[in-house]
Formats: C-alpha cells, sequence, structure tokens
C-alpha cells in the first residue's frame, strides 16, 4: 500500500501535457543565455509545475495509528431522569479513566448541540454536582438533568433542553474529531428521538456509531405535547382544536380548554 493518496488524482492526466509544453519551448526558445542556465530554468519550472499538480489533485499523506479518538455524545434533554443521567456519568468516568493513549470527548446536546470539551476526571466532578435530585429520596424534583444544561427553570433553558437532536448531534460529532486518529463515536442516550434522522446522519458520517441505551423515565409524566387551531376563523364559525398529550403511563384526567 502507498504512503500517500489523491482525492482529485484525475488532475494528475493534465501533467504530462503541461511537460511537453514547457520541454517545447525550452527547444524552440530563441534565448542565448548558457545551455546549462537554459537547463536549470526548465527543471525549475517543471519542479514549480508538478508542485502545483500535486497541490491541486489532493496529494494526502498517509499515516498508520491505532490511537483512537471517541467523542461521547450524551444526551441531557428532558426526558433523561436521574437514574439516566447516573448511568452516563459511570459510564463516561470509565472512559475517563481507562482511555489511555487515546483521546476522548464529551459533547453534550439536546434539541442543540453544546461546545466540546476534553473528558477528563476533573470536568465530570463537575457534571456529578449537577446531577437532578431524586424526588424517592425526598429531594425537590427538577427537570434539570447533568452536564451542561443551567438550573434557572428560565424558559429559555427550558426550550434549549425540551428534544433530543441525535442526527444533529452526530453531525457536530462527526465535524469535530481530529485528523490522525481513528474515529468512532459513543451515543448515550434514551432513544427519543423528537427531531432529525439518526440513522441518515450516521450513514454520512462514515464514522462507527455505537449507541449505549439509558434508562428511560420511571417516573410518572404528563405532558401536553402539541395544540392545533385553524390559522383564522369567522366570527360564530365552529372549528376543531386538536390536543396531542403524551403520558408514559395508563391515566386519567381532565382537560380544559
Amino acid at each position: 500500500m502507498l504512503p500517500f493518496e489523491f482525492t482529485r488524482p484525475w488532475i494528475l492526466l493534465v501533467l504530462v501535457p503541461l511537460a511537453l509544453i514547457v520541454a517545447w519551448y525550452f527547444v524552440r526558445s530563441l534565448s542565448d543565455f548558457p545551455r546549462s542556465q537554459r537547463v536549470a530554468s526548465m527543471v525549475i519550472r517543471l519542479v514549480m509545475l508538478l508542485l502545483l499538480v500535486l497541490s491541486l489533485a489532493g496529494l494526502t499523506w498517509l499515516h498508520e495509528t491505532d490511537e483512537q479518538c471517541l467523542i461521547f455524545l450524551r444526551d441531557d434533554s428532558l426526558s433523561i431522569g436521574k437514574e439516566a443521567a447516573e448511568r452516563a456519568q459511570e459510564l463516561l468516568e470509565l472512559a475517563a479513566e481507562e482511555k489511555g493513549s487515546n483521546r476522548a470527548l464529551l459533547l453534550p446536546f439536546a434539541i442543540r448541540v453544546e461546545s466540546v470539551r476534553e473528558l477528563t476526571m476533573e470536568s465530570l466532578v463537575t457534571d456529578r454536582d449537577q446531577l437532578p435530585d431524586d424526588p424517592e429520596n425526598g429531594d425537590t424534583p427538577t427537570a434539570e438533568p447533568a452536564g451542561s444544561r443551567l438550573t434557572t427553570g428560565a424558559e429559555a433553558d427550558r426550550k434549549r433542553l425540551d428534544g433530543t437532536n441525535l442526527a444533529a448531534a452526530i453531525e457536530a460529532a462527526a465535524g469535530y474529531m481530529p485528523p490522525r486518529y481513528v474515529p468512532k463515536i459513543v451515543l448515550l442516550t434514551d432513544g427519543n428521538q423528537t427531531d432529525g434522522d439518526a440513522i441518515a446522519a450516521a450513514a454520512r458520517s462514515r464514522i462507527p456509531v455505537t449507541s449505549i441505551s439509558l434508562p428511560a423515565m420511571s417516573e410518572p409524566e404528563v405532558q401536553v405535547a402539541e395544540v392545533n387551531v385553524p390559522a383564522e376563523v369567522r366570527e360564530g364559525e365552529p372549528f376543531f382544536v386538536d390536543v396531542v398529550i403524551q403520558s408514559n403511563h395508563d391515566d386519567e384526567g381532565l382537560i380544559e380548554v
């Protein structure tokens, strides 16, 4: 196997005719310079021409390596409860301890992707302090899971975390992947995708993707997922209101509109 490759090898075909043109001008030149100087000038022109064609053809030097770069995609959406957050934290801490000479990065995401950072024990200690409370132990329940989320309860923060876009996370990880490493993406999620096409994004990235399933929330949850009404109606005209309710358990309730 050659230690190099070309991203656009068809450009190399123009090298021969260009070299012939340079040689033709050398033979037909009327310059009165000494022959040694003319030969040196032609060689310099050929070398410059070769370098230009090689750069346009995308010459890439190949380097073999066994070192991996793993980007861990951690789902921080509102559907991640305390049990799932603790499971993700344990896996990340184990990866930080066992990575050895390999490189590990952490990329939190929800409906949008956060900034990537090195996966270290120091950064994970901060994340552990931000784990969501456990209602079963008498703590005050909160919808804020681990990691990069804020705990202010502001509406803007909830919108940022109210959804899971696996496709955007995979595409961002593929773009963050540094060179000179064997790439791999590890996805930590409960699989509750609300936006994007994760399978198509993984196929486009051409990077192996390993998915580790996190436990789904066990706490009873009911939410109004969607309300659809006509854009406009006439005065006194009847119209339909479609309300979509999502629940992770069987329940009864009264909806007031």
